[in-house]
């Protein structure tokens, strides 16, 4: 019996942090997943097998109003690189530039991404901290 309490606080634990964060940008919720426990040929109660969490699941995407502001639709994270050099992941799309017009997070991490060339063609390979530039652009006629 105190293993069946143990896990329902485990889950409402779980559920409480998802209510907790349900209003915070990029957001994934847990979900508790309990696993049967035997004695011998003796059932034993019940244990939490894992906390997992759904990254395929989009959210919903909506306008912000800012410009540095990005979303995800499907699977995958921003790569951000802390001031230690720590490569960081996440889902959350709220973006700024600081006083050198690096892309960073509100944390301070810088925003990873590959780099153009003067043609703005994608350069593949390294990702480097992405920096805005501030120069005019020269116009360029669309079809």
């Amino acid at each position: 019996a105190l293993s069946g309490l143990d896990a329902t606080n485990t889950e409402l634990n779980t559920i409480s942090h998802n209510i907790a964060n349900a209003s915070t940008y990029g957001f994934k919720g847990g979900r508790t997943e309990f696993s049967a426990v035997y004695n011998g040929m003796q059932p034993g109660g019940v244990e939490v097998a894992s906390i997992s969490q759904n990254f395929d699941k989009d959210g919903s995407i909506t306008g912000t109003g800012r410009a540095m502001d990005l979303a995800i639709n499907g699977g995958g994270f921003f790569v951000t690189k802390d001031n230690m050099g720590q490569m960081l992941y996440t889902r959350s799309g709220v973006f700024s530039t600081d006083k050198n017009n690096f892309v960073t997070a509100n944390s301070g991490a810088k925003l990873q991404g590959y780099s153009v060339d003067s043609n703005n063609n994608l350069m593949t390979g390294s990702v480097g901290n992405i920096q805005v530039s501030t120069s005019s652009l020269n116009a360029k006629a669309t079809d």
